[in-house]
């Protein structure tokens, strides 16, 4: 994620030197599944002390008018997801996240503009329109260039040549071997701290902490989470091997395999 920081970094101190409001570039973020992609856009409304809201293009079914709503006339009739977070949030400035946008399903020159889930994007990711965005219900219009959009794709394959030159795309690549024991530490960490159990289980070491560190972070914190059940259940204090074994679901060739 070091090109997004550095990103971060440059859009804060020209908001800063200028006193302005941050203005971030549309990004998309591209790398296998499970590396972090999606978790990264919580971290950032966390850091600008914002508010994030999700849009899944990998459940929504196709429809496209979750952001911008959908006419009274029609029988789903909704206020649009970009308008209620600026009419009934506390900040003009929220980060959106994209998930999956390559599951969307449909590419933008599809003649059924009401269900294309991509389309009503473009509007909204270039400044000078989203200044003037319209809800299609409440047919209000309101200012969304303040907005933060954060996507995530596992290819680019299928995405149309429109949308993506509106994102900066980063290609987030597997971590190093370094890189990933750091990551694991850290999601331990706030494993412990979510389950309110921070102090009372060692963080992994040796075989363990190999074992884990060889997982994508997704994988690492769903195994970590469910080793720690069977840690405290057994009145131990630190992850075992046993405990990745049945956090795992692993039968004995697999066990064997792991040692």
């Amino acid at each position: 994620m070091r090109e997004l920081g550095d990103m971060l970094r440059v859009a804060l101190d020209v908001a800063h030197l200028g006193q302005r409001p941050m203005q971030l570039d549309p990004v998309l973020l591209v790398g296998q599944p499970g590396i972090g992609k999606t978790w990264v856009a919580e971290v950032l409304a966390r850091v600008l002390e914002t508010k994030r809201y999700v849009q899944s293009y990998a459940v929504q079914g196709g429809a496209g008018n979750v952001l911008s709503g959908a006419d009274k006339h029609w029988s789903n009739a909704c206020m649009g997801a970009v308008f209620q977070a600026l009419a009934e949030g506390t900040v003009a400035n929220p980060v959106f996240l994209c998930d999956e946008l390559d599951k969307a399903g449909l590419s933008l020159d599809s003649t059924d503009r009401k269900r294309d889930p991509l389309s009503e994007l473009l509007p909204l990711l270039e400044r000078s329109t989203a200044r003037e965005h319209r809800d299609r219900y409440s047919e209000i219009r309101c200012d969304a260039s303040h907005i933060s959009w954060i996507a995530t794709a596992n290819t680019l394959k299928g995405l149309p040549t429109p949308l993506l030159s509106r994102f900066r795309i980063v290609h987030v690549k597997p971590p190093t071997v370094r890189e990933s024991f750091e990551i694991l530490q850290m999601i331990c960490r706030n494993v412990l701290r979510d389950l309110g159990i921070e102090g009372e289980i060692k963080r992994p070491g040796g075989a363990v902490a190999r074992v884990l560190a060889e997982m994508t972070p997704r994988l690492m914190r769903r195994t970590i989470t469910a080793a720690v059940g069977g840690t405290l259940s057994a009145g131990r204090r630190e992850i075992t091997m046993e405990d990745l074994e049945r956090a795992l679901g692993l039968d004995s060739d697999q066990r064997q395999a792991l040692h």
